[in-house]
């Protein structure tokens, strides 16, 4: 009796302890390469990174990180039968995706993409708050809950219209079934800011040569623009300075002309006054019966006439 007790308490403690040792997480450790980590175990592979952008602020470019993200990727395999899956294509046996999984982090759902479809409304969490949670969790251990089997959309029981008895639901004819396992992602928090800070030098050194480019394209137009202002002020001086001499010019010959038709009109006034007074001299040498003086005076007369 006591040998067939202890066998009993034996074979009770082995199963205790083996469900204990199932129940606790599975240790990953972190592998580093540059500006990603990543924890892989015999199914999974946690994946840790950061990526910034460089974009234009302005004149000048400016990097913006997004902060740590985390993907998950499986070599597990299910049967998607779901109605969303089948609108979108994709229906049939297929690999895990996290947007297939329910993680959460200390007992609390963090970031659960699996039900989305028809029946079960919208999703909740993202990535970006599975890294916080995991920060915050000394430990940094992730429950994952995931699809095993065929996996189909339950429809919810019918409660019959208002006013009316309502029917006892049927017994559903397929249920889905879940597989759930747990990992501590040992050093996750450093290794986040690991990626965190390489993502940015790497941006902040993509910044400064494309702000150093900037900075010389917009020194090349500034002396480019000024070149250009002083050889168009240099032309339109020139062009002001031609303008004025031809002016100057058009006014000396003017000046002139009218100073030479001044000069004429007044020749030609003396001219004809001289020739009047020759007229008059000459009538009074005809008067005075004076011939020779008449007749000097008349070729004075016709040589002014000429």
């Amino acid at each position: 009796m006591k040998t067939a007790f202890r066998a009993l308490a034996l074979v009770l403690f082995a199963s205790v302890s083996e469900i204990s040792l199932a129940a606790e997480p599975e240790p990953l450790e972190p592998i580093t390469r540059p500006r990603v980590v990543f924890w892989e175990s015999e199914n999974f592979v946690f994946t840790v990174h950061d990526r910034c952008t460089v974009d234009f602020d302005g004149l000048f470019a400016s990097r913006r990180c997004d902060g740590a993200t985390i993907y998950v990727e499986s070599s597990l395999t299910f049967d998607d039968q779901r109605l969303e899956s089948i609108k979108n294509g994709r229906n049939g046996e297929r690999e895990l995706k996290d947007t297939d999984i329910a993680f959460s982090v200390q007992g609390k759902k963090v970031f659960d993409w699996s039900a989305s479809g028809d029946w079960y409304g919208s999703y909740n969490g993202s990535p970006r708050e599975l890294v916080a949670a995991l920060r915050r969790d000394p430990a940094s251990t992730v429950t994952l809950r995931y699809p095993v089997g065929t996996i189909k959309d339950i429809t919810p029981p019918n409660l019959g219209a208002w006013g009316q008895e309502q029917k006892k639901p049927a017994k559903a004819k397929h249920r889905n079934q879940y597989e759930t396992v747990s990992f501590q992602l040992k050093g996750f928090a450093e290794a986040a800011d690991t990626v965190e800070d390489a993502a940015m030098r790497v941006a902040r050194s993509e910044m400064i040569g494309i702000n150093i480019l900037l900075a010389g394209v917009y020194i090349l137009l500034v002396v480019v623009t000024v070149a250009t202002i002083r050889f168009l002020s240099r032309k339109a001086i020139d062009g002001t300075k031609k303008t004025a001499s031809k002016l100057e010019e058009s006014r000396t010959e003017r000046r002139i002309h009218n100073e030479t038709m001044n000069l004429h009109i007044q020749e030609e006034a003396q001219r004809r006054f001289k020739a009047e007074r020759l007229k008059i001299d000459i009538q009074e040498a005809l008067a005075a019966d004076d011939h020779d003086k008449a007749q000097t005076l008349m070729a004075k007369l016709k040589k002014l006439q000429k």
